[in-house]
């Protein structure tokens, strides 16, 4: 049995989201704008991989997905902040709701593109 617990990857390579501590809209004057999250990975050996933007024309949400995954190995357990730029171009102006997942929670913005 202890052969077999040995035989295990030591991290499985999950994506997942980070923590979100605040998320900035400086311009929203036109359909396509600029979101800057910034927040903090659970340890240093996690980098960014993939950011998935969900529209939903009827419902009128966006939904972002910043997601990342750890290289593995061993880490000193400190979160690791970041911060970045995320351009999206909103199919149709007017008033929409934004979805950031974070770790812990989803952040929900309303936002009235011009």
């Amino acid at each position: 049995m202890l052969d077999k617990l040995l035989e295990l990857p030591i991290h499985f390579n999950i994506m997942s989201t980070p923590y979100i501590t605040k998320i900035e809209l400086p311009d929203q004057s036109g359909r396509e704008c600029e979101i800057i999250i910034s927040g903090n990975w659970p340890n240093p050996s996690w980098r960014h991989t993939e950011t998935i933007i969900d529209f939903n024309d009827i419902e009128r949400t966006v939904s972002i997905k910043y997601l990342g995954k750890s290289k593995g190995g061993i880490a000193m357990q400190m979160l690791k902040s970041f911060s970045d730029t995320i351009k999206i171009k909103f199919p149709s102006s007017g008033e929409w709701r934004l979805l950031i997942n974070g770790r812990s929670n989803i952040r929900e913005y309303n936002v009235f593109i011009k």
